[in-house]
């Protein structure tokens, strides 16, 4: 867990590896190992109290400038160098604004509304950075804000845990579906289950232990190591519950083909089913999510076939698919242990197309730019057989007991066979 507190700390992703990668994103969490708003957020409101506190044992000096003023400062100052340690993304960006406006209200006696906070940080991060919007990052944090204060402002609201914790979860969970299926075609099911144990578990316990014990450090070695030890042993205690859901086999929903008119018809919807109680026709909202939860990838017909060329750069990557049928003829390179376009491209690709098994795999030979993707693809979806002239690449494959095989499947009775000349099949009435 040592990569996942340094990537809290100072923003380092490094040490994350590709399996831990891969649970955040089937349980929706990976935003958590971002220096987020949240995050910059917290570390503010630290300082604020840590500095006001300090400044009032000075009476000399607080009868001179309020203790509660020299607080909002540091409390601005810390937060713009935790903002900048983070990279100065764009959720970074948007709380070191908020801040900003909020201590700035402070600090003149003025009551700046949450609306207008957020709109002016909009409005600043887009002036800074106009080209902000094509990111993805851009849209689902400014979506994720916006959509909580439009789920949770404006309400009477009840009392309880639930209401505030657990519904801003599912607002966020459900706002965001047009947004992250847009951008991903998929999106992860058990997110709202995942994240309301996560969030407050590592933003309230871990980033707290982590950053003192990251500060205390420098000045005392010993007693640094003990709170980043315990920060680690959190995450350790955490991790098996993000596992347990990751592994599910329906954790992830795949939506295929998202179109322009599910997009409109179940942002339309959505804002139905936030609006609050009374609102005339909010459970119609359910109506206009039909588009998004009803709409299919465009189905090959019977004795066709769709050719599609895939960019893999130095290297072949293709995929030819019937109505029912799949066939990937090589898998394009494997350029790091951490990066290869069977994972990257290929697969995605054939997700988008709704198409979760191979039924034929042919490698033409053993050269990385052919071969290099092989062993993702057969890692995570089943394959019915492989045709290569290279069957030694691929002899005693075994991934049953793989952490990333949702459904475990064994791959020991798959033995590669070799590519012969006049070798000849017919799927779906294509030759």
């Amino acid at each position: 867990m040592g990569g996942l507190v340094a990537a809290l700390v100072v923003g380092v992703k490094d040490h994350i590896s590709n399996e831990q990668w891969q649970i955040f994103r089937d349980t929706g969490t990976a935003h958590l190992m971002a220096i987020s708003g949240l995050h910059v957020g917290l570390v503010a409101s630290f300082a604020f109290f840590v500095v006001r506190f300090l400044w009032s044992r000075l009476p000399s000096q607080w009868l001179r400038i309020p203790a509660p003023w020299v607080g909002a400062v540091g409390a601005l100052s810390t937060s713009l160098l935790y903002a900048l340690l983070a990279g100065f993304s764009i959720p970074t960006q948007r709380s070191v604004v908020m801040v900003a406006l909020f201590m700035l209200g402070f600090l003149t006696r003025r009551r700046i509304s949450i609306w207008r906070s957020y709109f002016l940080a909009l409005a600043l991060v887009l002036m800074w950075d106009p080209l902000s919007t094509l990111t993805v990052g851009f849209w689902l944090s400014f979506g994720a804000v916006g959509i909580i204060l439009y789920g949770m402002k404006g309400r009477i609201q009840p009392q309880g845990i639930w209401w505030k914790w657990g519904r801003t979860q599912w607002v966020t969970f459900i706002g965001l579906i047009p947004v992250t299926l847009a951008s991903f075609h998929q999106m992860s099911i058990v997110s709202p289950f995942a994240n309301s144990i996560a969030i407050p578990w590592v933003s309230f316990l871990v980033v707290p232990l982590s950053l003192m014990g990251a500060v205390i450090a420098l000045i005392n070695h010993s007693l640094g190591s003990l709170l980043l030890n315990a920060a680690e042993r959190l995450l350790a205690v955490l991790w098996p519950f993000l596992e347990f859901l990751g592994h599910y086999s329906q954790s992830t929903w795949v939506n295929a083909e998202f179109t322009p008119l599910a997009l409109v018809t179940s942002s339309i919807g959505i804002l139905l089913l936030l609006a609050p109680e009374g609102f005339p026709g909010r459970f119609m909202g359910v109506i206009w999510m039909f588009p998004l939860i009803f709409c299919k990838a465009p189905v090959v017909e019977e004795g066709t076939a769709r050719f599609t060329l895939l960019d893999v750069g130095q290297g072949l990557a293709s995929v030819v698919e019937t109505k029912n049928h799949v066939l990937v003829f090589d898998t394009g390179p494997k350029l790091s242990p951490d990066f290869d376009t069977g994972d990257r491209v290929v697969l995605p690709f054939l997700a988008t197309r709704g198409r979760n098994r191979v039924d034929t795999l042919v490698i033409s030979h053993g050269d990385n730019d052919h071969v290099g993707g092989a062993y993702s693809i057969l890692k995570k979806v089943p394959v019915g057989e492989i045709l290569t002239s290279e069957p030694l690449l691929f002899q005693n494959l075994e991934f049953k007991n793989d952490p990333d095989l949702k459904d475990g499947h064994d791959k020991r009775n798959l033995k590669p066979k070799i590519c012969r000349v006049g070798q000849k099949w017919q799927w779906d009435g294509v030759s």
